[in-house]
């Protein structure tokens, strides 16, 4: 960076100091990497091991799941019930304050270095794929979120997998495809109308990259499970081994 660089960036911190992006507060030399107080560090409880997409309910492996029709299993840290959770996530994808990808990567990685069973999953290395946008979306946002946190996990998990719990992460943005515009998911009634909604939306473009292996479909929040129930489904048609739905925060 030079000398240069770090005065600027001193010069950047005295006027617009680096704040904690749950309570606001003025962070710490040692805090600014996760932009997130020591303080507010503690409120966020790591939740352990996977769950049934359908019930919720723990699941003692990522091979075993309650109801015979999930075609994936879940694997979230945080739960979305926490406020300050909520705030990161809202900061992230309405307020397109980017660097609030990076908490929600780290508690990811944490939480999946924690899964004993991680390394189980499967014999192959897991092809990750960002849950896409349509382009209108994401061109009206400017980035893609889901994309975001993925690059960080796997940045992260580069750095602080120290002792290889954990499979090497393959990120494929452009294998799949939101080619139907639909409407926001929050805005549907029930289930069976989020299920509809994103029916057909997804396809892929290269079957290659998925076939035979184990899949990673990374978003931020999972809340009924129908769009990754779509997806999950397009990927089993074209020969996906394990899916695993990894976010970053579950209802």
């Amino acid at each position: 960076m030079g000398e240069f660089g770090e005065l600027v960036n001193l010069i950047a911190d005295a006027v617009f100091p680096p704040l904690c992006l749950s309570c606001e507060n003025i962070l710490g030399e040692n805090e600014k990497v996760l932009a997130i107080c020591g303080e507010c560090l503690g409120r966020f409880e790591i939740g352990n091991g996977f769950f049934c997409p359908i019930c919720r309910r723990r699941l003692p492996e990522p091979n075993v799941t309650c109801h015979n029709n999930a075609r994936f299993v879940l694997a979230s840290p945080l739960s979305f019930e926490n406020r300050a959770v909520q705030k990161i996530i809202h900061l992230l994808k309405y307020r397109h304050i980017t660097k609030a990808a990076t908490p929600l990567a780290f508690f990811t990685v944490f939480y999946l270095t924690t899964i004993s069973s991680m390394r189980s999953a499967g014999p192959e290395d897991f092809v990750m794929l960002p849950v896409p946008l349509h382009r209108s979306k994401e061109r009206r946002r400017g980035f893609n979120q889901a994309l975001l946190i993925a690059r960080e996990i796997q940045r992260l998990a580069g750095m602080l997998d120290r002792e290889k719990r954990l499979p090497s992460f393959t990120i494929e943005s452009d294998v799949l495809a939101r080619v139907k515009k639909t409407a926001s998911q929050t805005k549907q009634k029930n289930r069976d109308e989020r299920r509809r909604n994103v029916e057909n939306a997804f396809v892929l473009t290269d079957k290659a990259k998925i076939e035979r292996k184990n899949i990673m479909v990374v978003d931020d929040v999972f809340t009924s499970g129908a769009t990754m129930g779509e997806i999950a489904k397009l990927l089993k048609a074209n020969g996906a081994v394990k899916i695993i739905a990894l976010t970053a925060a579950r209802t």
